[in-house]
């Protein structure tokens, strides 16, 4: 009779630990999910301040830039910062590509979407 409570004792700590594991399930996947948000508001931040610096400049639009908004040429070495902060979102482990961008991606995995749009970034410059 003495084991009753002890099977007791055991079946509510097996409850209580799958209750533990649901929530840590619970709150990994609510991480992943912030993470991606803060990855894709981080990448849009960069690129409206690449914007703002591109069509303004650091003092303010000049006159051809306000006639033209939208430049024909992009100088090489904007080019060269555009690849290089796209190269160390990969390298952070985030995706540049079109199917998956902004997402959590493993640093130790390749992705070929994303090798391929830093690749042909690099054969433009």
């Amino acid at each position: 009779m003495a084991e009753m409570p002890v099977e007791r004792l055991i079946r509510q700590i097996e409850a209580e630990m799958d209750q533990l594991n649901q929530s840590v399930r619970q709150l990994k996947d609510q991480v992943e999910t912030l993470t991606q948000e803060n990855n894709r508001l981080r990448m849009q931040q960069y690129e409206a301040i690449e914007t703002i610096t591109l069509t303004e400049g650091p003092i303010g639009p000049t006159d051809s830039q306000a006639r033209n908004p939208f430049p024909s040429n992009a100088s090489s070495t904007e080019e060269l910062k555009g690849k290089a902060r796209l190269q160390s979102f990969y390298d952070e482990g985030i995706h540049v590509c079109h199917p998956y961008f902004g997402t959590k991606r493993d640093p130790h995995e390749a992705c070929i979407f994303c090798q391929d749009i830093l690749d042909s970034l690099g054969e433009s410059s």
